[in-house]
């Protein structure tokens, strides 16, 4: 059985999309870590906070591509 690819979006290499993973995992803990310790505010960073975890599924449809 073949498996359906998406034509309009390229390749990605899995050791890519791992390091995103990786790479957006550090981040929402640097930023939660930030907040607590009054680094920052939330109304500073409440938007990233908001966006990074709506980017996984995204992240998730390259990784199975």
């Amino acid at each position: 059985m073949s498996r359906a690819a998406v034509s309009w979006i390229p390749s990605i290499k899995k050791r890519t999309v791992i390091l995103s993973f990786l790479a957006v995992g550090w981040t929402i803990i640097a930023l939660i870590a930030s907040t607590a310790y009054d680094m920052v505010s939330y109304e500073n960073v409440k938007y990233l906070l908001w966006i990074i975890p709506l980017m996984l599924p995204i992240l998730i449809f390259l990784f199975s591509n």
